[in-house]
């Protein structure tokens, strides 16, 4: 009886034993629930482009009105239908201020609004603050409509001459709308050198029209105050100016802010002036403003 029964024992634990064993390899299960992790994961990424792709092609309502550009006095300042526009946070070097000489990179920057914006219908968009002390109407400007959050800084003219290096930041709360935009065109203008930057010597920011130098004092300040001037105004200036190899009429602007130009040969004080642009003929310095010394 023993005898039969222990065999009986041995093939019950054997299939016992089978029965229990854990399968070497991963179950479909676990498969599945991976894929399904990468799965998402995926997804999760696609979704958060498209909703990126969204926000720029998302249409954008703007407050303001449409007008023909009829005068441009400065880079930042213009007329439209008559009525004085003052771009919204950009400032371009002064041009035409009463008082203040004519700064570096200023001629540029205004007779670029002027080729850009003169004779243009464009929209006026406006902030929090319409107008400013002085009357003049707070904007930002349109070379197109902007249709889509993509178009803003495509057709705003303010972020262009950010983008350009034709202008400078100067923040006015409470008009700060595109504040953080600008100031992110301006690094890029700066670090690619663009126009203004390339010369070296104004600020960040403009605290105020006139005061947009790095350490405030302007390159016409430090020549009298006997300090040297960055030399690479006058070279810029010079190499923008002139028209010929050898240009040798001297451009100076005094200490009243007066624009006057010599002659070599005719002018007493041609050999003691320091030039700040350098012309080849009498009519190309009268053309950029200048009047001959002693007339």
């Amino acid at each position: 009886m023993k005898k039969r029964i222990l065999p009986i024992l041995t093939i019950l634990v054997l299939l016992v034993t089978g029965c229990g064993a854990a399968p070497s390899a991963v179950s479909p299960a676990s498969q599945i629930n991976s894929q399904d992790t990468v799965s998402n994961q995926s997804g999760q990424e696609a979704v958060s482009s498209k909703n990126d792709n969204r926000a720029k092609q998302q249409t954008v309502q703007l407050q303001g009105w449409w007008g023909t550009v009829t005068k441009v006095s400065d880079g930042d300042t213009l007329e439209v239908d008559s009525k004085k526009v003052r771009l919204i946070g950009v400032n371009t070097p002064e041009t035409v201020k009463p008082g203040e000489p004519v700064f570096p990179y200023g001629k540029e920057a205004s007779e670029y609004t002027k080729k850009a914006l003169t004779g243009k219908k464009v929209f006026v968009e406006v902030d929090v603050q319409p107008t400013d002390k002085f009357g003049r109407t707070l904007g930002y400007v349109y070379l197109q409509e902007p249709k889509t959050e993509a178009d803003i800084e495509n057709y705003m003219f303010n972020a262009i001459l950010l983008r350009e290096g034709y202008a400078q930041l100067m923040t006015i709360p409470p008009n700060v709308k595109y504040q953080d935009r600008f100031v992110r065109l301006q690094k890029e203008s700066r670090e690619g050198n663009k126009g203004l930057w390339a010369l070296g010597i104004y600020a960040d920011e403009a605290k105020s029209s006139s005061n947009v130098f790095i350490d405030g004092k302007s390159p016409f300040e430090k020549e009298k105050s006997g300090e040297k001037a960055s030399s690479s105004v006058t070279k810029t200036t010079t190499d923008q100016k002139a028209a010929c190899p050898n240009p040798t009429i001297k451009g100076n602007i005094n200490s009243k802010g007066k624009k006057l130009y010599h002659v070599k040969g005719v002018s007493p004080y041609y050999e003691k002036t320091k030039a700040e642009m350098m012309f080849c003929t009498e009519e190309e310095a009268e053309a950029a403003g200048f009047v001959k010394a002693g007339s």
